[in-house]
């Protein structure tokens, strides 16, 4: 968008051009966003809960593990009712389950490990500056300015 001619003063024509941009990002943003199913939003947010209540409290907790076994144990009350599986296939894939998490665990850890002999840092803080680096790119692209940590301060 082409600066204002006078660069200390914004016009009413320059706010309202800036307005109309904004309407139209934000329109196109929020198409994209209803393609996204709502129960992913919902696991997205509740993963976002988590990790801060997780990082704030100092706890080093797996927290993809645990959801994924309530996940699990909900399909398995809900194929029980169905009855629709066979016993040995039940157990079967239960058992290629928890094998699946242990080793993710396991990748856990050692990443863990790794990152706090190598770069001196937490898997926690690592993952948050993942997030911010994606978030950063996604408020690039639709021009956005990326919030500072004091932006919400009173």
């Amino acid at each position: 968008m082409k600066q204002p001619v006078h660069c200390h003063q914004v016009t009413k024509e320059d706010v309202m051009k800036l307005q109309l941009k904004m309407k139209e990002e934000i329109r196109e943003m929020m198409k994209q966003t209803d393609l996204f199913p709502k129960d992913l939003l919902f696991v997205n947010r509740n993963m976002n809960l988590v990790r801060s209540v997780n990082k704030r409290c100092g706890s080093l907790v797996n927290r993809i593990n645990i959801m994924a076994r309530y996940a699990q144990q909900g399909t398995q009350q809900f194929n029980d009712i169905l009855e629709s599986q066979k016993f040995n296939k039940k157990y079967h894939s239960s058992f290629m389950f928890e094998l699946r998490l242990w080793v993710s665990g396991l990748i856990y850890s050692l990443l863990s490990i790794w990152l706090k002999w190598k770069k001196n840092q937490k898997i926690e803080d690592f993952l948050e500056q993942k997030q911010k680096e994606q978030f950063q790119g996604i408020h690039e692209q639709y021009g956005f300015k990326t919030p500072d940590e004091k932006t919400f301060d009173a």
